[in-house]
C-alpha cells in the first residue's frame, strides 16, 4: 500500500490521491473528498496495467496535475505518469520514460518554486536523479532532462525518499546506507534540469535494520523528519533534519542540521544538535 499528498483544490474543498497496488500488482488509484475526520473515496482508476514493485504520487499545483511514477516489477522499467483530477474522478496520460531498465526505489516530487518535477532512483551505483517539466493541455507529459548523480552518494544506499520544503525552496532526500544500516540526508537547489546537491550526512548512529523500516515528510517551515525502526533493540526513533538557505538564516551557506528524539516504547529522550552540513 503506498498513499501520498493531499492538497486544497478549493475553499473548503480538500482532495487527497491514494496510489495502490492490486492483486495483479498493477498500479491503481482514488480521489477522496475530506470531510471533518472521514474520505469519501471516488471510483478506483488504473495508473497502468503493468505489474509494479513500487510507487510514488506527488502533485503539481501550476497545471493542477496528479504526477506517479512506477518501477516495473521485471526488468526495472521506471515510468512517470500525469493525471488529471475532475471531481473525484482521475485520467491519467500514457506513461513518459524515466529509466528504460534496471531501475530501483524510483520516488518523485514536485518543486514549486521553479515549477519542475524531480524523480530520483537507483541505476546500478550512485543513487540518480532527473528534473522534467510538465506539459499540460490535452498531452498529460513529462520531458525529462538529463541522469546526474545525487551528490557522492556511496554504492549501498537503498530504502530512498524525495521531497520538496517550499520554506527553503530546496529538494531533500533520505536514504539508508545498507552496509552501515546509518540513515543518510542531503538536500539541493534546482536550477534548470540540474540540481546543486549538499554532500551526504549522516543523522545519528542508529542501525536501521531494513529500508521498509524508514519513511521521511517534510514538515513545515524547513523541517524534513524521518522515522525508522533500530536493528538493535526495536525502537522506533524520529530524526530531524534543518533545511535552510542564505535568505532565511545567518551564513550565506545552504546547510542541513540535525538533531533527536527517539521514542523507545514508554519513554522519551530528547538529544542535542548532533552535526550540522555545509
Amino acid at each position: 500500500f503506498k498513499q501520498k499528498t493531499a492538497y486544497e483544490i478549493g475553499v473548503r474543498l480538500v482532495g487527497s490521491e491514494m496510489c495502490i497496488r492490486d492483486r495483479s500488482n498493477a498500479a491503481k488509484s482514488r480521489v477522496g473528498t475530506v470531510s471533518g475526520t472521514s474520505i469519501t473515496w471516488g471510483t478506483e482508476s488504473s495508473v497502468n496495467a503493468i505489474e509494479t514493485d513500487a510507487m510514488d504520487i506527488t502533485y503539481d499545483p501550476d497545471t493542477q496535475r496528479v504526477i506517479a511514477i512506477t518501477n516495473d516489477q521485471s526488468g526495472g522499467y521506471i515510468r512517470s505518469y500525469v493525471g488529471t483530477v475532475s471531481g473525484t474522478d482521475i485520467t491519467w496520460g500514457s506513461d513518459s520514460t524515466v529509466l528504460a531498465a534496471d531501475g530501483q526505489f524510483s520516488q518523485i516530487t514536485y518543486d514549486t518554486e521553479n515549477n519542475k518535477v524531480v524523480a530520483s532512483y537507483l541505476y546500478s551505483a550512485p543513487m540518480t536523479y532527473k528534473v522534467g517539466t510538465v506539459t499540460g493541455g490535452s498531452t498529460n507529459s513529462i520531458s525529462w532532462g538529463t541522469a546526474a548523480n545525487i551528490t557522492a552518494t556511496p554504492n549501498g544506499l537503498d530504502g530512498a525518499h524525495l521531497g520538496f520544503d517550499p520554506f527553503s525552496k530546496r529538494v531533500a532526500f533520505s536514504a539508508r546506507e545498507s552496509s552501515s544500516q546509518d540513515v543518510m540526508v542531503a538536500s539541493g537547489a534546482v536550477s534548470g534540469s540540474t540540481i546543486t546537491w549538499t554532500s551526504l550526512a549522516k543523522t545519528e548512529d542508529v542501525a536501521i535494520g531494513s529500508y521498509t523500516y524508514l519513511s521521511m515528510a517534510i514538515a513545515q517551515k524547513g523541517l524534513l523528519v524521518t522515522i525508522g525502526t533500530d536493528n538493535a533493540d526495536d525502537d522506533l526513533y524520529a530524526t530531524y533534519a534543518n533545511i535552510a538557505n542564505s535568505s532565511t538564516n545567518l551564513t550565506t551557506e545552504n546547510f542541513v542540521g540535525f538533531a533527536r528524539e527517539s521514542v523507545s516504547y514508554t519513554h522519551l529522550r530528547a538529544h542535542e544538535t548532533d552535526s550540522y552540513l555545509v
